[in-house]
């Protein structure tokens, strides 16, 4: 008696996996994240073919993939620092390929990658203020009031940065004019720190005005960038000085 085996067949070969053709592109790097910039320095950024189960899929011939994002100032390069480009190559016979991300406009921008007729690809971004490179007035200035009474509203500042993105975490001194009618903060001083916040600025006590004192220049020896802010934020109070009112006795003349 002759006896037979029979099997079939019922999946691939161990260590064999059968490639799908690609349906989809995926982002499969982590989110970038990075201070404003107006060339593409975060990343790399991959962007990757894949098929319906999300398994990488290579490319029969090349794919171009268009890249935008939801801010209008994002730019997108090949490499870090490299020239602006609107889309990238996956080469034949590969499955992913990489690019950089930089913006001007701090925020959390959705940057997409797609290639028709594949489904698109998304991933939101996170883009900081760059270093504060300017100081202005927010609010407080053009205020009068009598010697020895306080301005009824703070003094409010704000820096931003070279794209004109509001810096949290910066320090602004405020200091009392060094001539003319001037003033005293709340703390006693002629002068006064305010930490900022990105949306309201730096905000400190009110000043009250009185005759006028001497001032320090606190910036003599700093750097240049630092002083020119310091004299922007001079500048602001002495906008507040220009309208002080100055009663002396016993004639109580004014003079401005």
């Amino acid at each position: 008696m002759t006896l037979f085996n029979s099997w079939a067949t019922t999946s691939a070969p161990s260590g064999t996996v059968a490639v799908s053709a690609a349906s989809k592109l995926a982002l499969t790097s982590t989110a970038v994240s990075g201070a404003a910039s107006s060339t593409a320095t975060l990343g790399p950024v991959t962007v990757q073919l894949q098929d319906a189960t999300s398994n990488p899929a290579t490319a029969a011939g090349s794919t171009t993939v268009t890249l935008s994002s939801s801010s209008t100032a994002g730019v997108f390069a090949a490499s870090s620092g490299g020239t602006s480009v609107t889309t990238v190559t996956i080469p034949a016979g590969s499955s992913s390929t990489t690019f950089y991300y930089g913006d001007t406009q701090a925020g959390t921008p959705t940057i997409t990658a797609a290639a028709s007729p594949l489904s698109y690809a998304t991933q939101t971004e996170t883009v900081t203020a760059a270093a504060g490179t300017t100081v202005s007035t927010v609010s407080g200035t053009s205020q009068s009031a009598a010697v020895g009474t306080s301005f009824t509203n703070p003094l409010v500042a704000q820096v931003t940065d070279t794209y004109g993105n509001p810096v949290s975490g910066a320090t602004v001194t405020f200091t009392a004019p060094s001539s003319g009618a001037s003033g005293t903060f709340a703390n006693g001083t002629v002068t006064v720190a305010g930490a900022l916040t990105a949306v309201a600025g730096a905000k400190v006590p009110v000043l009250a005005a009185a005759l006028p004192v001497p001032v320090v220049d606190q910036y003599a020896n700093a750097a240049p960038t630092l002083k020119e802010a310091a004299m922007k934020v001079l500048m602001a109070t002495t906008d507040v000085r220009a309208t002080v009112v100055i009663v002396s006795s016993p004639g109580r003349s004014r003079r401005r």
